[in-house]
């Protein structure tokens, strides 16, 4: 049995250790700008349906999203990587879109999907989220994207979701007790 990680939420200049179902060590820290050429390399290693299951549509990285991602604050919006053997093999961001919520999105490298990343993922950006004062994440999804609907149902969070409006998806996770997802 792997050992458990530590759930210390990666904030600039620090890192988060763990590792995957396989054993396989992983770490997690938030994306740089020196961070650019790896994050273009993991990209166009993804399948056309790993890109799909993300985006809900073909879609190609542009420069100015690549910029983006390795631009977070930490707090409005935090984008981190996680790491082995010196690359990228999946990255998560939160984007905050209220006053106390944030969209949430994983993207996996297709030979680690189903080994727990995406758990590790939602783990590290909930402490981040609710360190930045946000109380809730939300996603949308496809339908028949049944393993990151399994990382939200299985996440012990309190989960919501929607019924299916063309073959889509609204996720929406409590990361803290209170009012409800929306407060």
């Amino acid at each position: 049995m792997a050992a458990r990680a530590d759930t210390t939420a990666p904030a600039p200049g620090r890192s988060f250790d763990g590792p995957l179902l396989d054993r396989t060590p992983v770490v997690i820290r938030p994306l740089v700008a020196e961070d650019r050429a790896q994050l273009r390399a993991f990209f166009e290693g993804l399948l056309p349906g790993t890109i799909r299951l993300r985006y809900l549509a073909q879609h190609r990285v542009r420069p100015e999203e690549l910029a983006e991602l390795t631009s977070g604050d930490g707090v409005s919006r935090l984008h981190v990587a996680a790491w082995t053997d010196g690359r990228i093999v999946g990255i998560a961001e939160y984007r905050k879109s209220g006053p106390a919520c944030a969209e949430v999105s994983f993207l996996i490298g297709d030979a680690f999907q189903g080994e727990g990343l995406g758990s590790l993922f939602l783990r590290c950006l909930a402490a981040a989220a609710l360190e930045a004062g946000i109380r809730c994440f939300h996603a949308d999804t496809l339908e028949c994207n049944e393993r990151m609907l399994a990382v939200f149902r299985h996440s012990g969070l309190r989960v919501q979701v929607s019924a299916p409006q063309a073959g889509e998806v609204a996720v929406i996770l409590a990361l803290a007790a209170g009012p409800g997802p929306h407060g």
